[in-house]
């Protein structure tokens, strides 16, 4: 999948690829694939189309850094993507940070997109190294109430996919249209707790009418965004999901976690299954919770254990989604069950937020967006 990523919605061509086939089989069928769309890459369908010149791309419009690479195709080299891409804003400071975590193959260059609602625009090159990032309002105005970001990274001048966030105020969020890689959405990583590979599925669910059109690259509300993460238990008593951090927190602040999921096709299964959202801190130093800790089988850094541990949400026979989506949230009552919001430690700057899937046949579940909000800064109330 090539994918123009300009907007937070993004439009792309995708080809299938075979064994065995070479670099510039692929580009050619990349180039046909671009100038049969009703709105290619190359622009609009005005002239000159792109064209392939052995394993290059030529006459793509604008600058490469416009472009990623996206999809499930392995053998071609495409860097794995930075993630997960977090940010912070110090009102005392009005300072912007951005934070990530590279590959451990790293790169050899980053380049990141900043764009704010009131115009302002900044394209940077960093090192192959970097982490993070900081924008000093004082010299580069932008809007921290509408910001989004994106972050691509190259080896050999070959791009990863792009990841993405949206910034209002204190909060963020996944307000984007970005096509996944490997079938797992930007920013998240699986995870599976099973002797056998294959009992949990990931896949990318399209909403076809919310895909980029011609004039139309919005995505105002979490229910318009065309791509959603679709999580299949294949065998008995699999265990599985999706998982992502949110970096540099501060220590003493209380966090809202809120996401929307659905359980999509159980309405009718008649087996045992579960699907459930969690947040919790991590330990000091940020290091990854284990699969153990997102089954419930390891205690968490707070000292909790089992099913219920880091527990926002839970699903099972007798209560589903109907089919639709619900955000679920910290702080909030939901029936007669309230979840608090997560108070960080000092000296922690991490949060995990996870869903886990268990079924004891065939099950498929879905999470298309997930916040994180501080509130001890944004002054958000408790709903209780």
């Amino acid at each position: 999948m090539l994918v123009e990523h300009l907007s937070k919605n993004a439009r792309y061509v995708e080809v299938g690829t075979e064994v065995g086939e070479t670099a510039e089989t692929v580009v050619r069928h990349l180039a046909e694939a671009i100038n049969a769309t009703k709105c290619p890459l190359g622009w609009m369908g005005k002239p000159p189309y792109v064209a392939a010149d052995g394993p290059i791309l030529t006459d793509l419009l604008g600058f490469k850094g416009w472009y990623c690479l996206a999809g499930t195709e392995t053998g071609v080299g495409i860097p794995r993507a930075a993630l997960p891409l977090s940010c912070s804003y110090d009102p005392e400071t009005d300072l912007v940070e951005l934070q990530w975590e590279n590959p451990k193959s790293g790169y050899d260059a980053l380049r990141i997109f900043v764009r704010s609602s009131d115009g302002a625009n900044i394209s940077k090159s960093l090192d192959g190294n970097s982490t993070h990032m900081i924008i000093f309002r004082k010299e580069r105005p932008v809007d921290v109430n509408s910001l989004d970001v994106r972050l691509v990274g190259y080896i050999e001048k070959v791009p990863s996919n792009v990841t993405g966030l949206h910034v209002e105020g204190f909060s963020q969020d996944e307000r984007f249209g970005i096509p996944f890689t490997d079938n797992v959405a930007p920013n998240w990583r699986g995870w599976l707790m099973s002797s056998d590979k294959n009992a949990v599925e990931f896949g990318q669910g399209v909403r076809e009418r919310f895909l980029f059109t011609e004039g139309d690259n919005g995505i105002t509300h979490p229910a318009t965004k065309p791509f959603y993460q679709i999580i299949r238990t294949r065998s008995a008593d699999a265990q599985g999901g999706i998982w992502r951090k949110f970096l540099g927190l501060r220590g003493g602040h209380s966090y809202r976690v809120a996401a929307r999921i659905s359980t999509l096709e159980m309405d009718s299964a008649e087996r045992d299954w579960s699907f459930s959202l969690h947040g919790a801190y991590n330990a000091r130093g940020g290091a990854d919770l284990t699969v153990a800790q997102l089954a419930g089988l390891a205690a968490l850094p707070n000292g909790k254990r089992g099913t219920e541990a880091g527990r926002i949400a839970l699903y099972h026979p007798v209560l589903t989604t109907q089919r639709s989506w619900e955000e679920r949230s910290t702080g909030k009552q939901w029936r007669d069950e309230f979840v608090p919001d997560i108070t960080v430690p000092e000296g922690v700057d991490t949060i995990t937020v996870w869903v886990r899937c268990r079924s004891a046949g065939e099950g498929a579940f879905g999470i298309d967006w997930v916040k994180l909000e501080d509130i001890t800064l944004s002054g958000a109330k408790t709903d209780k």
